[in-house]
């Protein structure tokens, strides 16, 4: 398996990861896995068990989602498996898909900009 639209990875987790997740989705959904290199090498977590509750606790706070997140053991190192399924409810801002979850001023907005209206 290797990074895709619907698939990231991460060395270490950073809260600004959670604009993945908000893009995930606002998308199709998406996983992302944490204790990966670019090249998909597992490097491994060492602070998986408390992950393991701060990340759904965030991305609910913050986003208002629930997410799955998963300790997978792969070649003796822990990794997270976090999957975001796809948002089926309007949110906040304009993305043409299903709508932003967050306003795009927020911090962890997963980046989509509305396009401009011309005034004619």
């Amino acid at each position: 398996m290797k990074e895709s639209q619907n698939i990231e990875w991460k060395e270490t987790w950073r809260d600004e990861y959670i604009k993945w997740i908000c893009g995930f989705a606002n998308a199709n959904g998406g996983t992302l896995y944490i204790g990966k290199d670019d090249k998909g090498k597992v490097t491994g977590i060492s602070d998986a068990g408390k992950l393991l509750k701060d990340i759904p606790n965030k991305v609910r706070d913050i986003l208002g989602i629930m997410i799955d997140v998963n300790l997978i053991t792969e070649k003796g190192k822990d990794i997270l498996e976090i999957i975001a399924e796809p948002y089926p409810y309007p949110g906040l801002s304009g993305h043409p898909r299903s709508e932003c979850l967050l306003p795009l001023d927020e911090q962890f907005c997963c980046g989509y900009s509305k396009p401009q209206r011309s005034s004619f």
